[in-house]
């Protein structure tokens, strides 16, 4: 029904010249996602670069998500990652109650980042869009990654032009 309101996820990977009409906007890294409209996909929007995990070896962060989880039972450690280009949040690392909403997260970095109203929030984690309806504890059971903790990729969006 609403299928054809929500953008559509475009791996890099899988992405060919027909995709975008200018070559320069693909980018080697394999951990970028792209959003386009349906219809519409030249125009093109880098959502996401993963500069934690690249940053960090996997064995320090295992043992950063086991030290959280063992000192902070109550809590799921989360990462938020954005695009250079969208904005920058001033903390990447969020330690959040088990029985949080997605809505409720994405009301606190509305916040932080002090977005304007005419300026939509998208959280991907995995390359879906979960349900806001569902708590931080069920996107951690669902999503979890390798190292233990649950990573978000922030995208903000114009809602007006």
């Amino acid at each position: 029904m609403f299928s054809s309101f929500l953008p559509e996820i475009i791996d890099s990977e899988k992405m060919t010249d027909t995709n975008i009409s200018d070559s320069s906007q693909k980018t080697n890294n394999d951990k970028t996602l792209h959003i386009a409209d349906r219809g519409n996909e030249n125009k093109v929007k880098e959502c996401y670069v993963g500069s934690y995990k690249k940053n960090k070896p996997l064995d320090k962060r295992i043992e950063e998500s086991k030290r959280l989880k063992d000192k902070y039972p109550d809590r799921i450690a989360i990462i938020c990652e954005t695009s250079e280009k969208d904005f920058k949040l001033d903390k990447v690392k969020y330690l959040v109650p088990l029985d949080l909403r997605l809505d409720q997260f994405i009301a606190i970095i509305r916040k932080r980042i002090q977005l304007s109203s005419d300026e939509a929030l998208f959280l991907f984690c995995r390359n879906t869009l979960p349900m806001t309806s569902n708590t931080v504890i069920e996107l951690y059971k669902q999503h979890a990654d390798e190292d233990g903790f649950l990573y978000f990729h922030i995208c903000k969006e114009s809602t007006f032009g």
